[in-house]
């Protein structure tokens, strides 16, 4: 097994975004911490490059963080990896959003 810096040195979504800044155009992401079966392949909005991070976000904000051509990071059992590796893209769900304009009163 490769060796790893103990679990105090290694970086937290907030960390992340933290250092960043609007101009980074970053959406972050975290697997579910559950050993459910039907929830392996799920990924949580945690925060943005412009908003910070978040327990909820409004309309606007998921249309800014799934914009096509963003990077995207996923914290996945404490490892960070890119979700084009899987061939993910939240372009289609961008643009279901971005088409359907939000119900009155949502913000």
């Amino acid at each position: 097994p490769l060796p790893m810096l103990d679990h105090q040195h290694w970086f937290t979504i907030a960390d992340v975004l933290a250092v960043l800044t609007a101009q980074g155009q970053a959406t972050m992401w975290a697997q579910p911490g559950t050993s459910l079966p039907n929830w392996q392949n799920w990924m949580v909005l945690e925060g943005s490059s412009e908003f910070g991070e978040q327990l909820a976000s409004s309309y606007h904000e998921l249309t800014v963080a799934l914009l096509p051509k963003r990077f995207n990071g996923i914290l996945q059992n404490s490892h960070f990896r890119d979700p084009s590796d899987w061939g993910t893209d939240t372009s289609a769900v961008y643009r279901y959003l971005y088409a359907t304009p939000p119900p009155t009163g949502i913000p």
